[in-house]
Formats: C-alpha cells, sequence, structure tokens
C-alpha cells in the first residue's frame, strides 16, 4: 500500500459517472419546477407530515443531521458505571461492557 501521495483512480473528491448522471436528470428537473418554490407550497398547503418531512430537510441541509450515536452512561447495582450505546437509524440497541 502507497503511503503518503495517492498514485492511482480517480482524484480524491471527483464524482463518479453515476453521481454526474443523478445530477443531471436532478438539474433538467429544476429546470422545470423551482425548489423553493414547491417548497413553500408543501410548507403552506401540505399535510402536517409533508410539512414535517420538509422542514426536517431542510433542517438537516442547513445545520446537518444530529448525531445518530448516543453514548450514556447509568450507575449498576453496585453503583459501578454501565456503559449503552444506543444507535438510531436502523440499528439495534447494543450494551457496550
Amino acid at each position: 500500500m502507497a503511503k503518503g501521495k495517492k498514485t492511482g483512480g480517480r482524484q480524491k473528491g471527483s464524482q463518479n459517472k453515476t453521481t454526474k448522471e443523478i445530477q443531471g436528470l436532478v438539474d433538467a428537473i429544476f429546470r422545470k419546477v423551482n425548489p423553493a418554490a414547491k417548497a413553500i407550497k408543501l410548507l403552506e398547503f401540505g399535510t402536517d407530515r409533508t410539512q414535517a418531512t420538509v422542514l426536517l430537510r431542510l433542517l438537516e441541509y442547513r445545520y446537518g443531521k444530529p448525531k445518530e450515536k448516543i453514548d450514556l452512561e447509568v450507575s449498576g447495582p453496585e453503583g459501578g458505571a454501565i456503559e449503552h450505546t444506543i444507535r438510531f437509524g436502523g440499528g439495534s440497541k447494543q450494551d457496550e461492557h
């Protein structure tokens, strides 16, 4: 394995063919539909669920997704610490000792 400078393959940060095709499709849709106007319309007239989804996505793009891993420390029966990790988003509860 080479150390330091990358010597082969795509340059770091470059897009693959599929990503470029998807971005082209999205650009074509956005030429027909103004995404900002559509988002405002959904917030004004959409169902509660639609409004919540739009707001959640806007918040995630503005501030980033919240951390999906939470570490908790609780006391055990003898006063010792017990560590638990709960993963959200498809993960399962998992105890770590």
